[in-house]
C-alpha cells in the first residue's frame, strides 16, 4: 500500500484501533484508498472547467475570482511550508471572523496536506488553551484584531507554537506572500488522510475534536450539495455561521466551491444587516439559524427576496410558526437540515420527494438512519424524521459520539465500538454513509 504523505502521525496514532471503528458503507469510488486532495476538487478543478474569471469569494472589502483565489492559496501554501516549515500532517490552527482570507487559509492548509483546526473567534484564552493542548498545532494563523487572547493561551501552554497574523488590508501573511510564486504543487494526500479537526462547542463538557478525512469533505459535497442544494455557478451563498462550525464550512466554502458558485464572507451580521446583504449581494442561498429567520421575517417589510431561492435552517429546532412567518415574509419555505460536527454536516433533510410540513425530511441519499435500542436492535427504521422525534433529536444531538472522536489527544480517544451514535440511555440514532 502506498505510504501516506502525512509524515506527522500524531493524530493518526491517536485514532481508535481499527476494530473499534464502525463499518463505513462508502460510495464505490471511496471504497478503495485512492489519491485525493480536496483542494484539487474544490478549487483547482474549477480553473480546469474554465471558471477562472468567475467570482469565488466576496466581502465588504474584497472580491476574488477563482483564478485570484487559486493564486493566493498557492502563495499562502508556500508561506506555510517555506517560511514556517509546516509539513503534511501538522496541525495549523486558524482563528478569525469569516472572511475571504480565512477561507483561503483553510484551502492552503489542504493544499499542503496539513490538518486545519479552525476555532471560533469569540473563544477566550482558557478555551483556546484546551484546543491547543489537544491538537498541538505547529502554527497558529490569526486575524490581527483578535490575536491577544491567542497569545495568552499559547504563553500558558507548554506546547507553544508560532503565530502568523493577517488582516484584510495586509498584515504579516500578506507581506510574506508577495515573495512567493503563484503556483503550488498540491500534496498527494490519500482519501483516508486527515483534512481537518472540527471541535465541538463543549457545551456538555470538554470540547471534543472530530476527525474528518479528505474523502469526508468530498462526501458531504456529494450528498448534501448534490441532493439538497444543487449549487450552480450563478448561486451566491451567504451565512451567519462561522467557518469554525462545520455548518458554516459547508455553507460558505465547501458547497459554493463544489458548485463553482460565489460565497459572501463577512464577519458577524445582525438580522437587519443580513437582510440588507441579501439585496446588496443578490444572495440566492442562505444558511442560518431559526431565530435569525424569525427576526428577519419580522423586519422584512418591503425587502426584496427575488434572488433568494433556498433558505436553509439548522442548529436549533425549527418551529412551525417560524416556517410560516418566513413563508409570508419571503414567499418561500425553509429547508431544515439535521446534522452534527461529528458527521461533518447534515444527514437528514428534505430531498426531492414531497414530505409532510411537520417533518424534517428523510435520510439524505448516502446515509442510513434508524433508532436503535440499547441492545442494538432496530427500534424504528426512519422513513421520515417527524415532528414527534424532533425534540428528542435536537435535545441530545450535542451529546453524540461517533467515529473518530478524540476527547483527550494525550492518549484517550472516545469512540463507540459499534456503528452507532449514542443519543441517550434509551435509544441510539444510527447514521451510516452508504
Amino acid at each position: 500500500m502506498n505510504k501516506s504523505p502525512q509524515v506527522d502521525r500524531y493524530i493518526h496514532d491517536r485514532l481508535p484501533p481499527n476494530d473499534q471503528w464502525p463499518e463505513l458503507i462508502l460510495p464505490n469510488h471511496f471504497q478503495q484508498r485512492i489519491p485525493l486532495n480536496c483542494a484539487n476538487l474544490l478549487l483547482d478543478r474549477r480553473l480546469e472547467e474554465g471558471l477562472g474569471s468567475k467570482t469565488a469569494f466576496v466581502s465588504k472589502y474584497i472580491s476574488w475570482s477563482y483564478s485570484e483565489l487559486y493564486e493566493r492559496t498557492c502563495r499562502m501554501a508556500h508561506v506555510l511550508t517555506n517560511d514556517f516549515g509546516v509539513q503534511p500532517g501538522n496541525r495549523v490552527l486558524i482563528r478569525g471572523p469569516n472572511s475571504p482570507t480565512l477561507a483561503a487559509i483553510w484551502i492552503a492548509i489542504q493544499k499542503i496536506g496539513a490538518i486545519a483546526v479552525t476555532t471560533m473567534s469569540l473563544l477566550r484564552s482558557r478555551e483556546l488553551a484546551k484546543i491547543i493542548e489537544k491538537a498541538k498545532p505547529i502554527l497558529a494563523v490569526c486575524d490581527c484584531s483578535i490575536v491577544d487572547e491567542l497569545r495568552k493561551s499559547i504563553q500558558a501552554n507548554p506546547n507553544a507554537c508560532e503565530i502568523l497574523t493577517y488582516d484584510e488590508s495586509g498584515g504579516e501573511l500578506e507581506n510574506r506572500m508577495i515573495h512567493h510564486p503563484e503556483t503550488f504543487e498540491n500534496c498527494s494526500t490519500f482519501s483516508d488522510d486527515i483534512s481537518l479537526i472540527g471541535f465541538t462547542s463543549g457545551t456538555t463538557g470538554e470540547p471534543k475534536g472530530t476527525i474528518h478525512f479528505h474523502r469526508d469533505v468530498m462526501s458531504v459535497c456529494e450528498t448534501v450539495a448534490e441532493h439538497i442544494i444543487h449549487p450552480v455557478p450563478n448561486d451566491i451563498f451567504i451565512s451567519t455561521a462561522p467557518l469554525a462550525f462545520t455548518f458554516g464550512l459547508g455553507g460558505l466554502v465547501l458547497f459554493p466551491l463544489y458548485g463553482g458558485s460565489t460565497s459572501v464572507l463577512n464577519g458577524r451580521y445582525s438580522p437587519e444587516e443580513l437582510l440588507d446583504a441579501f439585496e446588496k449581494y443578490k444572495a440566492t442561498i442562505c444558511f442560518t439559524v431559526p431565530t435569525f429567520y424569525q427576526k428577519m421575517a419580522r423586519l422584512a417589510g418591503k425587502k426584496n427576496f427575488a434572488n433568494l431561492r433556498m433558505s436553509i435552517s439548522s442548529g436549533e429546532a425549527l418551529a412551525q410558526s417560524v416556517k410560516t412567518e418566513w413563508l409570508h415574509a419571503s414567499g418561500q419555505g425553509l429547508t431544515e437540515l439535521l446534522g452534527s460536527t461529528e458527521m461533518l454536516h447534515a444527514f437528514i433533510g428534505p430531498t426531492e420527494e414531497q414530505i409532510p410540513p411537520e417533518a424534517i425530511g428523510k435520510a439524505i441519499p448516502g446515509y442510513r438512519v434508524a433508532i436503535l435500542g440499547n441492545d442494538g436492535e432496530h427500534y424504528l427504521q426512519m422513513k421520515l424524521v417527524i415532528w414527534q422525534l424532533k425534540a428528542l433529536l435536537h435535545a441530545v444531538i450535542s451529546r453524540i459520539l461517533v467515529k473518530r472522536i478524540m476527547s483527550d489527544l494525550d492518549g484517550i480517544s472516545q469512540v463507540m465500538p459499534v456503528p452507532w451514535i449514542r443519543m441517550d440511555t434509551s435509544y441510539t440514532i444510527l447514521v451510516l454513509m452508504t
